[in-house]
């Protein structure tokens, strides 16, 4: 958390016990870790490793300009999150579709 929030200073830590509805009807499962005014970084069991997820907020009112911003910035602050667990772990699980999955090595990755 640190080294995402070292890059992208408008991240903080969220609150102790602040979790996220997995789709509109779902259960709390995501317990959001970091937050700004236009993303959640959440973690979430799913079965068989921890997930870390870019996850947008959504008002109501659905602002043009919230999700314009929120467009240019998702894939910045998800080759960040990369990066950062790069920084600490060997390699990382991705979803690469629906049914299929892929790995980053560490090695893979050095820019």
């Amino acid at each position: 958390m640190a080294d995402f929030c070292q890059m992208f200073p408008g991240f903080e830590r969220a609150g102790t016990n602040e979790w996220l509805r997995n789709g509109p009807y779902g259960d709390l499962s995501r317990r959001v870790i970091l937050e700004s005014k236009l993303f959640y970084v959440c973690v979430e069991d799913n079965e068989w490793s921890l997930a870390v997820e870019l996850v947008q907020k959504e008002e109501p009112w659905g602002l043009p300009w919230m999700e314009n911003l929120q467009k240019q910035l998702y894939q910045k602050y998800l080759d960040g999150m990369k990066k950062a667990l790069l920084n600490r772990l060997p390699g990382v699980g991705i979803r690469t579709g629906a049914w299929t999955s892929g790995r980053i090595k560490k090695e893979e990755c050095l820019v």
